[in-house]
């Protein structure tokens, strides 16, 4: 292995092909099934709006720490920054 700038740089196995499921098209994503042994469907929904699910999970998505995510959804309810933490 080798390094570019501070970044390893593997000089084995080369990638012959990247594949980006966007939209739920070859792998399914069900943001309630994770949490399905700890919460309902209603309760999903519930935690999901008073959550601002959506807006936790694009921050996963644009990398931001999962401490940072786990705050802010306990700023809304502790309960909720154990559920996003696990």
């Amino acid at each position: 292995m080798r390094t570019v700038g501070d970044m390893p740089v593997s000089t084995g196995t080369s990638v012959g092909a990247v594949v980006f499921d966007l939209g739920n098209v070859l792998v399914g994503w069900d943001p309630h099934r994770p949490l399905a042994d700890r919460l309902d469907e209603r309760e999903w929904h519930e935690f999901a709006e008073a959550s601002d699910f959506a807006a936790l999970n694009a921050m996963a998505d644009r990398g931001v720490p999962l401490r940072e995510v786990v705050r802010r959804a306990t700023e809304q309810h502790p309960r909720y920054g154990d559920l996003v933490g696990q």
